[in-house]
């Protein structure tokens, strides 16, 4: 089982989101922190999946498609849109897969 963090607005909504994608075992919700500059805490959720029934890919898209992840709204620091990653391997590959889901965007995220 591999696991995820993702912000992007009110974690209760992000998390009913991901409870009903096949290969999502278990969704937490709650508040994470990063490194600066996104240092504070925000709203999140961690997404605990099977990655061979759930994609890292398709998970990302799903992410980045059911919030606004371009808007600039008052709330960006609450709610601010983001992936967190667990280990450097990760973050190699959510990288790529970000790089090439943004050209799905006008605006970067």
């Amino acid at each position: 089982m591999n696991k995820i963090g993702l912000g992007g607005g009110c974690h209760w909504c992000t998390e009913a989101v991901f409870q009903s994608v096949e290969g999502v075992l278990k969704v937490e919700q709650g508040y994470i922190a990063s490194n600066a500059p996104a240092n504070t805490f925000s709203e999140a959720v961690i997404v605990h999946y099977l990655p061979k029934r759930a994609n890292l890919e398709w998970l990302l898209e799903v992410h980045l498609h059911t919030h606004n992840s371009t808007s600039n709204h008052s709330f960006r620091d609450k709610y601010r849109s983001a992936v967190y990653f667990f280990s450097s391997e990760d973050e190699v590959e959510i990288r790529k897969i970000l790089k090439k889901l943004q050209q799905q965007f006008k605006d970067p995220w």
